[in-house]
């Protein structure tokens, strides 16, 4: 027969346990995320234009494999590899060791009601792999601006341009019903272009919510780097340009119809698609429109930048990345990591 002293001991220790259990919950409850500064960015504009499948960080590089169910890589300057739980991924962004993307498992193989919800927005540790779901929806277009993501939100029957606090998914605001692709922010603004009525380009202040217009045009892709404004002219046959704020000087990149691009300091890459003259072409040039070089004679698409090279992929091969170094005599190569031996 167990003694009172024992039934004591029993009923202190199980007490200890039930103290521990809800300490830990209440530690997984909390959330210790660090508030990010307002001119915090997640990503460069040109690579969430293009999905955000790479993105630059301390040095390392984060790519989505899409021969692994676009699962997340993280590439070290020597070239060696790691492999994040994370799958499915596309806008990329990262800051301040928590890795924000959106969820598509539509990218990938066909998946079993076990593995969870299709799509979303979720951030991770980059230290401790702690996964949060921020949004159920699915987002093309997610951007992080301080301590919020905007993002182009997809339901059942519309678009949003939305909002979501990355450490409260509960703080959530739909801001416009127009689903602007939101990809470009700097110093707490957001830029982007109009998409009823006009094609101006606007800028939004993230710590306001207030909007003014910042460039007048009809124009599609703005982005704001440097002082400069780049984006491609509708109105003027899909021209890329170049609009220098302080100056208010144009400059001309391509007059050819340029359907995509991505710029990095005085770098521009883009992609040709012209019909009329069967011209469809990856070109490559410096940001004043000076040194254009052909980078591949086809159809490209998800130009990235990151590092020293641009990465791309042919239209009609949706499972493999090309790249092609930013400075230097053109070399394109196939980009191959050796997912297969990572230990």
């Amino acid at each position: 027969m167990t003694s009172r002293k024992d039934q004591v001991k029993l009923i202190f220790i199980i007490f200890l346990i039930m103290v521990f259990i809800s300490f830990i919950v209440f530690l997984q409850m909390m959330d210790f995320t660090p508030d990010n500064d307002i001119t915090a960015t997640g990503n460069t504009a040109g690579n969430l234009y293009n999905g955000g499948y790479f993105c630059e960080y301390n040095d390392d590089i984060y790519f989505s494999w899409p021969a692994d169910d676009h699962a997340i890589y993280c590439m070290k300057k020597d070239g060696s590899l790691s492999k994040t739980r994370v799958t499915d991924a596309f806008s990329i962004n990262i800051y301040n060791n928590y890795l924000y993307y959106g969820r598509n498992a539509a990218k990938g193989k066909t998946r079993s009601f076990l593995d969870g919800r299709p799509f979303g927005v979720y951030r991770v540790s980059l230290k401790s792999g702690r996964s949060k779901s921020l949004c159920n929806s699915l987002s093309a277009y997610i951007c992080l601006c301080g301590n919020n993501l905007f993002l182009q939100e997809y339901t059942d029957t519309s678009l949003y341009f939305s909002r979501v606090d990355v450490k409260d998914s509960k703080d959530f605001e739909r801001i416009s019903s127009i689903g602007y692709p939101i990809s470009c922010a700097d110093n707490g603004y957001l830029y982007y272009a109009e998409l009823e009525e006009n094609h101006n380009i606007y800028r939004y202040d993230s710590r306001t919510g207030a909007t003014e217009l910042f460039y007048e045009g009809s124009c599609y892709q703005p982005i704001y780097e440097n002082g400069f404004l780049y984006f491609i002219d509708l109105a003027d046959g899909y021209a890329l340009k170049r609009y220098n704020v302080s100056s208010q000087e144009i400059t001309v990149i391509t007059n050819d119809r340029c359907i995509n691009y991505n710029v990095s300091d005085s770098v521009i890459l883009y992609q040709i698609e012209n019909p009329d003259t069967n011209h469809y072409a990856l070109y490559r040039n410096n940001t004043a429109g000076t040194e254009e070089e052909l980078v591949a004679k086809e159809s490209c698409n998800h130009i990235n930048i990151a590092g020293d090279y641009a990465y791309f992929q042919y239209f009609t091969n949706k499972y493999a990345f090309y790249r092609v170094n930013l400075l230097g005599p053109l070399q394109v190569e196939e980009f191959k990591p050796d997912i297969m031996n990572i230990k």
